[in-house]
């Protein structure tokens, strides 16, 4: 049947990043595994109406598993069209695979892709494009020359400028030869641009970002959607604990970990000190509990 000859990228990325989750729930005991059927579906991909048998019949190259599942037209819109990556880090580098893999910009279209940053040690462990050799180098440029190992046939432009910088590439002419745009960004202001772009433009928008372990998507298409600026996230004043004690690089993260560093040697440590000074018959019950607990579990 058609459904078991496809083979789309992104729907293979999420069921192995279920399995990837799962297989380190068993090995590592710290999170309960899933012990019941999961159902997920992405119907909303397939094309509307469905393709015709013989628009997704195999034709002996690379693509046919993506063909029996949208159809030649489909493929073929996704081979000419003429996208905008905003961001290479570890959402753009999805995004860039998927699209390569997809056959995107492989017949005529082009895969314009914009980060300002270089790859450094601390992106290894989630910006899966980039290894060792990269350090130093542009993630742009980089993440384009690794979809071009993945699919020969990619075409993408590698930019370094920032998306609303003046004097930067992406002018009205830009905008108006586009026929997407995916947000893979971790500033509101650039986002806020690029969403008032694709308005301006009449261009369909898909948005991202992660924090953490969560991570939110929004569609945008031209008058039928609302846009991204039309509506505000509440406000999180949470700050990822990773980020504080491992790369505190905003303002905010910096503040945090000054407390936290005032807090444990300043607070802490000095309370647990008077309070043993004032009851060292406390301390010595505390330590013989801890010794016999320590025995206890050899």
């Amino acid at each position: 049947g058609r459904s078991s000859g496809g083979a789309l990228a992104p729907v293979s990325s999420f069921i192995g990043g279920v399995a990837a989750q799962e297989a380190l729930k068993a090995v590592t005991g710290k999170f309960t595994p899933l012990r019941q059927f999961l159902y997920w579906d992405a119907l909303e991909a397939l094309p509307a109406p469905p393709p015709a048998a013989a628009e997704c019949a195999p034709r002996g190259d690379r693509y046919d598993g993506i063909r029996a599942v949208i159809g030649e037209a489909a493929l073929d819109a996704l081979r000419r069209g003429r996208y905008f990556v905003v961001g290479a880090g570890a959402l753009g580098c999805e995004w860039l695979k998927c699209l390569a893999l997809l056959g995107a910009a492989t017949d005529g279209g082009v895969v314009h892709v914009t980060d300002m940053d270089q790859i450094e040690r601390s992106n290894l462990n989630r910006q899966f494009l980039f290894r060792p050799s990269d350090l130093g180098a542009p993630k742009s440029t980089a993440a384009a020359a690794k979809c071009a190992q993945l699919n020969p046939a990619f075409r993408a432009v590698a930019h370094e400028a920032a998306v609303g910088a003046p004097g930067s590439p992406f002018d009205d002419a830009f905008w108006g030869g586009l026929d997407g745009v995916i947000n893979a960004l971790d500033n509101v202001a650039a986002r806020l641009h690029v969403d008032r772009m694709c308005v301006l433009h009449r261009k369909p928008l898909l948005e991202s970002g992660t924090a953490g372990t969560k991570a939110n998507t929004q569609v945008v298409l031209p008058g039928l959607t609302a846009s991204y600026g039309a509506s505000t996230d509440p406000p999180d004043d949470d700050i990822p604990v990773c980020t504080v004690k491992a790369f505190p690089y905003v303002l905010e993260h910096c503040v945090q970990w000054a407390r936290d560093l005032f807090e444990a040697q300043f607070v802490q440590a000095p309370r647990r000190v008077n309070a043993w000074a004032a009851r060292p018959d406390a301390l010595a019950a505390e330590l013989g509990q801890r010794g016999a607990g320590a025995g206890g579990t050899g």
